[in-house]
């Protein structure tokens, strides 16, 4: 798979769970703040922080979601070792209700608003929109690490992919940070 690319297995899974999340609201995503933060709830992640700490925090999003987040967060992603240590979870954000383009605020919305996708450790995995990827890995690095998201044999991007969630780095643009 190069970038541009999405794997089959989230294919399949991505498709699987449009078809239910918007039943609540006649099929298709609210279309304003106010409706879709009725369809938001909060799940409970354990993470490893900055220097191995260990925390629990909460984060919102898609009620629908909950019970998949936790369940490969908590299980799986928090204990995730590279070279001997744990993925460190530096940020995260899920719901953001926002344009694609936020310099464009009559663009369109960003799947972070109706809370499916999430971006992981963005300082070390930065998106960047026109640039190829052999420019990408001669400025960001090519390498997985604790830290950085950059090949589908990372266990966290496997873990993600096995949970239904599609990567950023293999769909539209370079956007390691992102799954939905």
């Amino acid at each position: 798979l190069t970038p541009g690319d999405r794997h089959p297995i989230c294919r399949e899974l991505y498709r699987s769970d449009l078809q239910y999340l918007w039943t609540e609201c006649g099929g298709t995503p609210p279309g304003n703040k106010n409706d879709m933060d009725s369809l938001i709830g909060t799940a409970r992640i354990r993470i490893h922080k900055e220097n191995q700490q260990v925390d629990t925090i909460d984060v919102r999003c898609h009620k629908a979601l909950i019970e998949k987040v936790q369940n490969v967060f908590n299980n799986v992603i928090f204990n995730t070792k590279i070279d001997g240590k744990f993925f460190e979870v530096r940020d995260i954000v899920f719901y953001s209700w926002r344009c694609v383009d936020e310099n464009n605020p009559t663009g369109s919305l960003s799947i972070h608003s109706w809370a499916v996708a999430f971006d992981i450790n963005a300082d070390f995995n930065p998106f960047r929109r026109k640039m190829k990827w052999e420019q990408y890995k001669t400025a960001y690095g090519a390498e997985d690490d604790y830290l950085r998201l950059r090949t589908w044999n990372h266990p966290v991007v496997k873990a993600l992919a096995k949970a239904g969630f599609g990567w950023g780095m293999y769909q539209h643009s370079i956007d390691p940070m992102h799954f939905s």
